[in-house]
């Protein structure tokens, strides 16, 4: 992904991207990320709304569209976002994945990509993607959305279980929680959900992890709040949906280097 392809990126999808302010347990102040996926459903971490209090919700890039003359006009401001459904969680408690709807509901949608767990291999693997998020800059008065272009190094089923998750060569930061990884092929690879360290190692000396998308679909089916424009890929309406048809044709895969 050139410097190009990421900043056409970026300007489509950057007013998707939400910051969420919250209070923890301990009284202190966090913040993490979503992002929009159509119909006012924004996705994010479980651990970034499972807490006692959310202060604000909000997006901080505003919206602009192409012209023929190269320039950009402006469509729609930033702004703050309330929950109108919500927040809703993955069945599995272990799956750190949430959601809800919110009152603005037109804002630019950010594709789910279709590669479910049975269909990841290494294929992305060393392909670049662009990460969007919100870790807390020192000295900056407000949340800023920050952005990176970071290398796939590699794709792991975690020993302790759950979906397969892709390992960015982005530093991990407070923060980027429930933020967006865009691809070259600008698709949601999933969503960051942790950073991987050992005998509580701080945040930064982790690997950035991003869950796949699967159990994406999976959650937001099991709420029946899917938007219209992903469920009409997942949802075959014969009773069967992507995952199913996937499972079929696992055993008829052919030799791709293509991804997913």
């Amino acid at each position: 992904m050139n410097t190009d392809k990421a900043r056409e990126y970026f300007r489509r999808y950057a007013p998707s991207v939400a910051f969420i302010e919250v209070r923890n347990k301990l009284g202190d102040i966090e913040i993490g990320s979503a992002y929009h996926i159509g119909e006012g459903v924004f996705v994010t971490a479980r651990h970034v709304l499972d807490v006692p209090k959310i202060l604000k919700i909000a997006t901080t890039v505003n919206q602009y569209s192409e012209v023929s003359d190269g320039k950009q006009t402006l469509i729609d401001l930033a702004c703050e976002l309330k929950i109108e459904k919500g927040p809703f969680y993955h069945e599995d408690e272990a799956v750190d994945l949430a959601c809800f709807i919110a009152d603005k509901k037109d804002l630019p949608i950010v594709p789910l990509g279709s590669h479910l767990d049975d269909w990841i291999g290494d294929e992305m693997v060393l392909h670049t993607t662009l990460v969007l998020g919100y870790p807390p800059i020192p000295f900056s008065r407000e949340p800023v959305l920050f952005a990176t272009k970071a290398e796939v190094n590699a794709v792991i089923d975690k020993y302790t279980g759950g979906h397969p998750q892709f390992i960015l060569s982005c530093m991990a930061r407070g923060g980027l929680s429930g933020g967006l990884s865009i691809n070259e092929y600008g698709f949601s690879m999933g969503i960051i959900v942790e950073s991987l360290t050992k005998d509580n190692e701080p945040t930064e000396l982790g690997y950035l992890s991003v869950i796949s998308v699967e159990p994406i679909y999976v959650m937001l089916s099991h709420h029946e709040i899917m938007p219209q424009c992903i469920k009409i890929d997942w949802d075959y309406g014969d009773g069967t949906n992507l995952r199913d048809r996937s499972e079929q044709d696992f055993d008829n895969r052919e030799a791709n280097d293509e991804p997913f």
